[in-house]
């Protein structure tokens, strides 16, 4: 596994968007990664240097 992140969250979100996603839209998007995948979810924000404040934050709302 590599030690260095590839990619920021603030990249993640533009790339998002600019493909056309809303808010809401990432939105469902988390929601769905969190229900299949919670694991993986999980690896992914983290992934993105994401602290584990935020991630559960994240998580959490995904839930909602």
């Amino acid at each position: 596994m590599r030690s260095t992140k590839t990619m920021s969250k603030d990249q993640w979100v533009e790339i998002l968007k600019a493909c056309g996603m809303t808010e809401d839209d990432m939105h469902r998007w988390h929601i769905e990664f969190e229900r299949s995948l919670p694991e993986a979810h999980t690896d992914f924000l983290e992934s993105l240097g994401i602290d584990d404040e935020e991630v559960a934050r994240i998580k959490a709302w995904s839930k909602e």
